[in-house]
């Protein structure tokens, strides 16, 4: 969780097993469910993930953002905050 939160995309991946590999359930597409170490890399990089937290500090929940590349154009999709708000 450290390397996630930092984010240190090397240390996370030196947690991770050769054979790894990552599932989406529900899909088939093999873009969402790579194997092998290099592939769970490619795709964790391209990955972009949220935690919004609630006043404490604690999470309410996980959001993922996966098809392609999670972070292309992303300085022209600012979100307000209530784009972040649970409804």
């Amino acid at each position: 969780m450290k390397a996630e939160a930092v984010p240190d995309l090397d240390a996370l991946m030196a947690t991770v097993a050769d054979a790894a590999r990552d599932r989406a359930w529900g899909t088939d597409d093999p873009l969402y469910g790579p194997e092998g170490k290099e592939a769970v890399r490619s795709f964790e990089a391209r990955m972009a993930v949220f935690w919004p937290m609630d006043d404490e500090g604690l999470v309410l929940g996980e959001e993922t953002y996966t098809a392609g590349d999670g972070f292309a154009d992303i300085a022209g999709r600012k979100l307000a905050r209530a784009d972040l708000e649970l409804a």
